[in-house]
């Protein structure tokens, strides 16, 4: 069997051809009868279709189930139109695995493995915590010192923990997110000065701006030069002590130097001692008492403002070594000893 082309008239050309691919077969008043099969490879329209002398239902083309002849009755969602319903037992005791027993205020139901049912019982015995601790539980173990700790889940049980500072969530990572309370300096504070308004006493050591140290608060000394117009040195309990183990002692005043002790004045330097004053120096000591004396010593020499220089062996105080040599009383200072020595030279003059 062939598939063959109808033949067409082509009234152009005025003669019997094929029809040509493209064009198509005009059955306008006709049909196609007669045919046991027909194969389309486009789309098929048609006004309406009957099969076995049929046409075909509304459903067919709709897929609407309300299009369906013959439906059955649906399900109305009330569980009343259900049939062969379950019984469902209004009391528990009436489940088959729950004991018919009745139960009392505070029961609660205990699964019974030798007889497999749940019977009522009290569990007020098994739930009182009052003689029990946490490190009573399966998974929580408690040794060593535990003040101050909370429980921490760790390799697979609860245990006795600090909190780290690395676990503590949203920390500060700036000082500036504190609020500074307390006042403390800060950068802003050191480029822009301070101003100090002390309400009691100030404790500590004093650095220069150059970073040298002028008060030693640790060992409780001057070790800076004090520069002042005024500048006085009063020990009223005890002795005035002005040392410098590395260099000289320079004491210079536009006016009065005044040391006063109640005990003994005492200046010691490595190298000199240098005491200059326009006006008066004066160096005292408690005059009542005659073991206490001013001293001056010094490595180097001691000048005094009249030019004249002392050696090192120099010392204010003076002790005959031996008494009778003076007339009572022998002189205490050697400044008083040297007058004396002076006016009996005179007096050994005079007479000769």
């Amino acid at each position: 069997m062939t598939d063959n082309v109808p033949l067409i008239f082509d009234a152009q050309d005025n003669r019997i051809k094929e029809l040509p691919v493209g064009n198509n077969l005009d059955l306008t008043g006709s049909g196609v009868v007669n045919a046991d099969s027909i194969a389309i490879t486009g789309s098929l329209t048609v006004n309406s279709i009957t099969i076995n002398s049929q046409s075909l239902s509304t459903v067919a083309f709709s897929n609407n189930y309300e299009d369906l002849d013959n439906t059955p009755t649906g399900f109305t969602g009330d569980y009343n139109d259900l049939t062969n319903k379950p019984t469902i037992p209004g009391i528990l005791k009436n489940l088959s695995d729950v004991s018919g027993d009745d139960p009392v205020g505070g029961d609660a139901l205990v699964y019974d493995a030798l007889e497999g049912l749940y019977r009522p019982q009290s569990i007020i015995n098994q739930t009182d915590l009052d003689a029990l601790t946490l490190g009573a539980l399966n998974n929580v173990i408690i040794v060593g010192n535990v003040t101050d700790r909370f429980l921490k889940f760790t390799a697979g049980a609860w245990r006795p923990s600090r909190v780290q500072y690395a676990e503590v969530q949203n920390t500060p990572t700036a000082v500036s997110a504190f609020t500074n309370d307390a006042g403390y300096l800060t950068q802003q504070d050191l480029e822009s000065g301070i101003d100090i308004t002390p309400t009691g006493d100030l404790t500590g050591s004093v650095f220069s701006d150059d970073s040298t140290l002028l008060v030693d608060g640790v060992n409780g000394k001057i070790v800076g030069d004090i520069e002042s117009g005024v500048v006085n040195v009063d020990a009223t309990t005890g002795d005035v002590n002005i040392t410098s183990v590395t260099d000289d002692i320079v004491i210079t005043a536009a006016d009065n130097i005044q040391l006063t002790a109640t005990d003994n004045v005492n200046i010691y330097a490595q190298d000199n001692v240098i005491v200059e004053s326009n006006g008066q120096t004066s160096i005292r000591t408690d005059v009542a008492n005659a073991n206490h004396n001013f001293i001056f010593r010094a490595d180097g020499d001691i000048e005094f403002p009249d030019s004249t220089i002392q050696s090192t062996a120099w010392t204010g105080a003076y002790t005959p070594t031996t008494s009778s040599d003076w007339s009572n009383p022998a002189p205490t200072t050697i400044q008083e000893a040297l007058d004396r020595i002076a006016a009996a030279l005179t007096a050994l003059g005079q007479q000769a």
